[in-house]
C-alpha cells in the first residue's frame, strides 16, 4: 500500500510541474501495474491463509472422527466367522441355511467384536479361542451402529 502512495505522491507532482502528458501516462500504468502487483500478493497471501486453515480444519475434523471412532471402537473389524452380521443388513436366505448355534455364535459376534464380556460359559469358551477377541466391557450395547442392533434383533427371531 505503501508502494502506491508513493506513486500516487510522484504523479501528483509530475502532473503539477508540468503538463507532460507521456510522463503522466507512463507513470499512471506503474501505478496501475504496482496497484495489479499489490492485489496479487494480497490474493497470494489470502489463498496461503486459506489453505492453512482449510488444512487446520481438516486436522480437527480427523482429531474428532478418531475421538468419535474410539468411542465406537471395533476390536476386530471383520474377524469373526460371521463379519457381515457387523457389515451389512442380514438377509432371510442367509440366516434360515444356519443351525441354532451357528445363528447364536453369529449373533454374539457382534458384541464380541467390540469387547463384550461374556457371562454364559459357552461363549466366554468359545470366544476366548479367538485371537481377535478382547473381553473389555460388561456393556456394549451404546458402541453398536443401527444395522448391528437390528442384526442381532433379527437373528435373535430365528434362534
Amino acid at each position: 500500500m505503501n508502494r502506491l502512495f508513493t506513486l500516487l505522491i510522484i504523479s501528483a507532482t509530475l502532473y503539477s510541474c508540468g503538463n507532460d502528458q507521456a510522463k503522466i501516462d507512463a507513470l499512471e500504468e506503474k501505478i496501475n501495474q504496482q496497484s495489479q502487483a499489490i492485489q496479487a500478493e494480497k490474493q497470494a497471501d489470502l489463498e496461503k491463509e486459506l489453505a492453512e486453515k482449510s488444512a487446520e480444519l481438516e486436522g480437527l475434523k480427523a482429531k474428532e472422527v478418531s475421538k468419535k471412532s474410539s468411542q465406537q471402537t471395533f476390536h476386530a473389524v471383520g474377524y469373526g466367522d460371521y463379519p457381515e452380521a457387523s457389515e451389512r443388513k442380514l438377509t432371510y436366505e442367509e440366516l434360515s441355511r444356519l443351525n441354532k448355534r451357528e445363528l447364536r455364535i453369529m449373533r454374539n459376534e457382534i458384541f464380541a467384536r467390540y469387547g463384550y464380556i461374556f457371562k454364559s460359559q459357552d461363549l466366554k469358551s468359545h470366544f476366548s479361542y479367538q485371537s481377535w477377541y478382547q473381553p473389555l466391557y460388561d456393556d456394549v450395547t451404546n458402541r453398536l451402529t443401527k444395522i448391528e442392533k437390528e442384526n442381532a434383533e433379527y437373528i435373535k427371531n430365528f434362534e
